[in-house]
């Protein structure tokens, strides 16, 4: 359970703003115009205190790190899309072709919260946003890996993220 208080800073962690529902206690909010989901992720998941969040690719398996995010704010992009770690990150979310080459970048961190046509097939969508369970390992995963000595990292937890999730 994530701590709310009264003052600065307002929760025991960050809010952040998601054209893509990543859990169901998300709360759907209306910004610039249009239809988003309001989430917060608590402290210890951003600093890695208390659980980390691995790439699913096998060939990255990085961790997400989010000790950079300033507790008790609210971004408004999703922090998970905003620093891709991998080529997987980038592909279109119908032909799974790059939408951008892995050595380019945007400008802004909230750039890679906004439609975007892929080059290939044409399709518009949030195609830097995906969803949670495509993105990191599962608990599922990481049970499995656990179990078996798994090589991705030493006994890892799931992120609890939004409140109450």
């Amino acid at each position: 359970m994530m701590m709310i208080f009264e003052r600065y800073p307002l929760i025991d962690g960050t809010f952040f703003v998601s054209p893509r529902q990543h859990t169901p206690s998300c709360i759907q909010v209306k910004a610039d115009g249009r239809v988003c989901y309001l989430s917060a992720v608590c402290m210890g998941c951003l600093e890695g205190w208390t659980t980390r969040l691995q790439c699913r690719n096998g060939n990255c398996g990085k961790l997400w790190d989010g000790s950079q995010l300033i507790l008790g704010t609210m971004y408004s992009y999703d922090i998970f899309a905003a620093v891709p770690c991998c080529a997987d990150r980038l592909k279109c979310t119908s032909c799974s072709q790059l939408v951008i080459h892995p050595e380019q970048r945007f400008n802004f961190f909230s750039d890679y919260s906004q439609t975007v046509s892929c080059p290939h097939c044409g399709v518009q969508d949030f195609h830097f946003t995906k969803p949670l369970e495509r993105t990191f390992l599962s608990r599922e995963d990481i049970t499995r890996l656990n179990a078996r000595g798994g090589d991705r990292g030493n006994q890892l937890s799931w992120a609890r993220i939004t409140a109450n999730a």
